[in-house]
């Protein structure tokens, strides 16, 4: 059972409209620009395109119930957002995977900002795109996103660049087996300091119309990966992440869409990292032979789930792009998977 929910209030209609006249001003928006007594253009003009979709539709919301497998999703091919001059921030998006999904956001309509700690593959990023979709459209930042320092850099120069941010991408990871506390604070920590970051970015509370996050993860977090435990541990704690702020109380806060992407193994060259950063002999065997049985994609498939995704991905839904393919997942509920003949009374 769906409850519908107007995307927004006429109190928060108002509230932006009186935004853009220069009625009021929101510390927001004077944050990192005290020194001004009115809005400046380029986030006046972010304001007037975050608008643009906020028109007076229903969003379908999950219905709560006691188990996370009940949750109900619509899967129509509704719009729910318009790429279109909306802003980006990329983490990890100057290679592979990322570099696929920085270019197919510039395609359609999207301008982007790349956050990657590799300062030369980033810049070398943003002039070949800045040549092909224009130098206004694309932007790099040099920065560790385990860093919270970093973190609150990269919003700053996306706000004042671009006026502000729509949309957020947490695709940055690890796969790095000799530096287990690397890969935590990369692929689990960075994730939740940046949702939690960009709250004070995206969330309708502080007087924007809301927008979205994917939070990427990996098909290793659905299967065990003996080789590379750690990384597949991080890769579900996203998942726990993600399944934490479902609940549609966040959502009527906050009006941000939160989804979630599984991305099988793409042809990039985190594969052979992957396997150089292992320890022993046998254990980059053992690699050789689980990935022998893996579909390596296009990593450009990878961009194309994450576009459709942005537009039309439902708040709380959770899906895997693997082999070229884009389909909608759910986890089981642990109730649902209760083993009747182990049960114990413990106490009487």
């Amino acid at each position: 059972m769906m409850q519908p929910l107007k995307q927004f209030s006429p109190r928060l209609l108002q509230y932006s409209r009186n935004l853009l006249q220069g009625c009021i001003k929101h510390p927001q928006l004077t944050r990192y620009k005290s020194s001004h007594s009115v809005i400046p253009k380029n986030q006046l003009n972010f304001f007037k395109r975050s608008l643009s979709y906020a028109s007076p539709r229903a969003i379908t919301l999950p219905t709560k119930r006691d188990g996370l497998s009940s949750r109900a999703y619509t899967t129509t091919t509704e719009q729910l957002m318009d790429p279109k001059c909306k802003v980006a921030i990329v983490t990890g998006g100057a290679t592979g995977t990322g570099y696929s999904i920085t270019k197919k956001l510039l395609c359609c309509g999207v301008k982007v900002l790349i956050v990657d700690i590799d300062g030369q593959a980033g810049q070398k990023a943003a002039h070949i795109l800045g040549e092909q979709f224009g130098q206004g459209s694309v932007l790099f930042y040099h920065g560790d996103v385990s860093c919270e320092g970093h973190i609150h850099a990269f919003f700053r120069k996306c706000f004042d660049h671009f006026g502000g941010v729509n949309i957020l991408i947490n695709h940055a990871s690890v796969m790095d087996a000799c530096n287990w506390v690397g890969e935590c604070d990369i692929n689990l920590g960075a994730v939740a300091k940046c949702m939690e970051i960009s709250f004070n970015h995206l969330s309708c509370d502080v007087g924007v119309p809301g927008g979205f996050i994917l939070n990427m993860s990996s098909t290793f977090a659905l299967k065990p990966f003996p080789v590379h435990p750690t990384y597949c541990a991080t890769r579900r704690g996203v998942h726990g992440l993600h399944e934490s702020y479902l609940d549609p109380f966040y959502y009527r806060l906050r009006n941000i869409r939160i989804a979630l992407l599984c991305a099988g193994p793409s042809n990039t060259c985190k594969i052979e990292k992957g396997r150089s950063h292992l320890p022993t002999r046998e254990l980059q065997e053992e690699y050789d032979r689980v990935m022998v049985y893996e579909c390596k994609q296009n990593p450009d498939a990878v961009g194309a789930a994450v576009a459709n995704m942005v537009c039309h991905a439902p708040h709380g839904s959770m899906w895997v792009v693997e082999d070229g393919e884009l389909f909608m997942i759910q986890y089981p509920c642990y109730k649902n998977c209760r083993i009747e003949s182990s049960v114990r009374q413990l106490l009487d």
